[in-house]
This record gives structure tokens, C-alpha cells and sequence, in this order.
């Protein structure tokens, strides 16, 4: 599950910063750092699976 949720949240950023920068509200720097926010926080939502215990 948490699989499917951190593509799917990767989506929802990228495609949100593709609409803000189509739109101007986004400078390429911006857009990289919410890129890189992003990417953050999948990793750290993908890291949480290390605490769950064999089943």
C-alpha cells in the first residue's frame, strides 16, 4: 500500500508543478526545489517501511 500511495503523492507533485510553472507561478528554481521536496519526501515516506517487522 505504501508503495502505491508514494507514486501516486510523486504524481500529484509533479504534475502540480507542472500546472504552477505552465501557469508562471513557478521559476525553474522553485520548481526544482518542490521537485526535490518531493523527492524527499517519498524517500522518507519509503523509509518508514524499515520499522514494520517480517510478517
Amino acid at each position: 500500500m505504501k508503495v502505491k500511495t508514494n507514486i501516486a503523492t510523486s504524481l500529484i507533485i509533479n504534475l502540480s508543478a507542472v500546472l504552477l510553472s505552465a501557469f508562471g507561478v513557478l521559476t525553474p528554481v522553485t520548481g526544482a526545489l518542490w521537485h526535490n521536496f518531493g523527492s524527499v519526501f517519498v524517500v522518507v515516506n519509503a523509509a518508514l517501511l524499515l520499522r514494520e517487522k517480517d510478517r
